[in-house]
């Protein structure tokens, strides 16, 4: 005596879900207009975050020998701005 369902019934079943759906109009908005959709929306919104901040500019108060941490700090700042090292007139050593 057989308990459950064979693959026939299921595959039946599974096949007259399949054809009412795609009967409805929503589905096929749904299934295949917004994915594409919503790609394109996503897509454009994540090209603007790793694009490098165009025009703007940093002032970055530091002395003329403030050393290698000065330099890394200007070279890593360079990679997302334009740097430009101002002489700050509260500085030690005026």
């Amino acid at each position: 005596m057989r308990t459950g369902m064979g693959y026939r019934e299921i595959a039946f079943i599974a096949w007259h879900e399949l054809t009412q759906m795609l009967r409805a109009r929503e589905t096929w908005l749904w299934a295949f207009l917004m994915p594409v959709l919503y790609m394109y929306v996503i897509g454009i919104t994540a090209e603007r975050v790793g694009r490098k901040p165009e025009g703007e500019t940093l002032a970055m108060p530091a002395p003329p020998d403030a050393g290698f941490l000065g330099d890394r700090l200007e070279r890593k700042l360079g990679a997302h701005y334009r740097i430009v090292r101002v002489r700050d007139q509260n500085m030690a050593g005026n």
